[in-house]
């Protein structure tokens, strides 16, 4: 398979010029391997030698060369997800203040919050805050550069025969949370968790 890393330099590389995820799995002798000015290969494997073609077909090898530091983004990184981070990166998109629908979202997003509390000290089974982030973004941690577009949430109001099971749109990074209305009131606090849970731990993130 060493030819197929030649494709997977390709992808990394794609992936990095557009602010995309960056693997972080190599350790520190390879990492020395790929970004070195040695042409040989006698002394690296095949796999290394077509990563580093793959790589360099965008020029990505001679940046690591001559910026050591452009390393570090393929170190495994040793930043956790807060609580904090995340209630930053998901801004609310609150409706006019005074009016009834700001009322509402203003009670479900109360209550969204104290899930996230619960999720961060792991009181909600396997769900993490990298799953919340992942539902909502796509990604699970912060591009380097950022988001393009920044993370909201957006609230939607609830239909008659629908539930209150969170969906998203990873193309513009948008939560959107439905809340409460005249007709349709909150559920009970752990059923709200419940509906929260079941899409968080979705494998197809956005998607319900």
């Amino acid at each position: 398979m060493a030819a197929d890393y030649t494709v997977i330099g390709k992808l990394i590389g794609l992936s990095m010029l557009q602010n995309g995820p960056v693997p972080n799995i190599f350790d520190e002798s390879t990492l020395n391997r790929l970004f070195s000015n040695n042409s040989s290969e006698e002394f690296e494997s095949a796999c290394v030698h077509n990563l580093k073609k793959g790589l360099d077909c965008l020029g990505l090898i001679k940046v690591g060369c001559v910026l050591p530091m452009f390393r570090h983004l393929f170190r495994p990184s040793s930043c956790t997800l807060t609580i904090k981070a995340v209630i930053q990166l998901l801004q609310p998109k609150f409706s006019e203040e005074g009016s009834n629908s700001k009322r509402y979202e203003s009670a479900v997003y109360t209550l969204f919050l104290k899930y996230l509390r619960a999720v961060a000290s792991g009181r909600r089974g396997t769900v993490g805050l990298r799953d919340v982030l992942q539902f909502a973004t796509g990604t699970t941690e912060e591009p380097v550069l950022g988001f393009v577009l920044h993370p909201s949430i957006e609230f939607v109001e609830s239909a008659p025969g629908t539930s209150f099971i969170p969906t998203a749109s990873t193309c513009t990074n948008t939560l959107k949370i439905p809340r409460p209305s005249a007709e349709i009131p909150l559920p009970q606090e752990e059923d709200l968790f419940s509906y929260y849970d079941y899409a968080f731990s979705n494998a197809y993130f956005g998607l319900m």
